[in-house]
This record gives structure tokens, sequence and C-alpha cells, in this order.
């Protein structure tokens, strides 16, 4: 069961002579396996891949719990896979984001329970053209550490989000 309790406020102009307002305050719960977004989700807050997204505003969010993890499908012969065999140690790098974490080879695509209409709603395409194949598989990937780097008035720092004790370090470096 989805528990929302937003509040959404009205913005008039004097608001914005400000240079700032809150347009909404609450909280949402995402039970695992729950979709996001959910139904009731404002619609100029829905991102797709075709369509992709800006918003006029600035969005704080603070996450207080949860394991998420990454799905992917991939040759069982391609060397990443081969390596991932033998040591299930695995990162994903992009921009100014590392993502370390363990790597398990879960079977064939349609054998993974979720991962086809999960995969259909993106890229529809793949999965016909390669979920099929004998040899594709579905890797999960289950984040210990996140990295960023940063930069705050030309000091260089990194930011760190250690799933293993739960905690958050920025240091200076």
């Amino acid at each position: 069961m989805e528990a929302v309790h937003l509040k959404y406020l009205a913005v008039n102009p004097v608001d914005l002579q400000w240079g700032t307002a809150v347009n909404s305050v609450g909280f949402q719960e995402i039970a695992p396996g729950m979709a996001y977004p959910p139904r009731n989700h404002p619609s100029r807050y829905i991102f797709t891949i075709e369509s992709g997204r800006v918003l006029e505003e600035y969005q704080l969010l603070y996450i207080t719990e949860g394991r998420g993890k990454f799905y992917c499908q991939t040759n069982r012969d391609y060397l990443k896979c081969r390596q991932i065999a033998r040591n299930p140690n695995a990162a994903l790098c992009f921009g100014k984001y590392s993502i370390e974490g363990r790597c398990s080879i879960l079977g064939r695509p349609y054998d993974v329970p979720g991962f086809i209409p999960a995969m259909e709603k993106s890229y529809p395409d793949a999965v016909k053209r390669w979920s099929m194949l004998p040899e594709e598989c579905v890797l999960e990937i289950t984040p210990t550490v996140i990295r960023s780097w940063i930069y705050e008035n030309d000091v260089p720092y990194t930011e760190t989000w250690d799933f293993s004790d739960n905690t958050f370090r920025k240091e200076r470096q």
C-alpha cells in the first residue's frame, strides 16, 4: 500500500520576489518492488527516455533508506561476464559518479521474474532482438559504495555513501 503524505502549496508573485518559493512538502514511502513513479505522480515530473524532462525548479530530496539494485542484460560469452563469474566485484562509472558493488549472474532474461516487463518499458527492441538468445543473461549489481567528485570554491572534495555501514562522508582531497 502506498503511503503518501504531500501538501501542495500555492505560490504567489510576492513569494517569487524573495527569489525562492516552496511549492510542496511531505514524504512518500516506496516499498520494494513498488512501481515508481506512482500513478498519482504529477505529470510534469514524469521522465521517459523518449521525452526526457526539464524541471523549472530545484528539487530537494532526502532518501532515508533503501536497497536499490541495478540490472542489465549481456552475453554470457562476453569478457565482462566471464570476469564477473570469477570475481563479483564491479564498478559502474559515469560523469562524476562511481558506483561500486557486487555483481551476480542471475540467469536467462525470461527466467528472471520481472526483468522482461521492466526492459520492455524502455527497451522493447532490445528484448525482441536479444533476450531469447541462449547465451543472454541478466546481471544484478548491488551497490556497496557510491562516490562523487565535487568542487566547492575551487576546492576538490569526494562524497562517499557507504552502504555497508549506512554512512556518508565528505572529504577534502
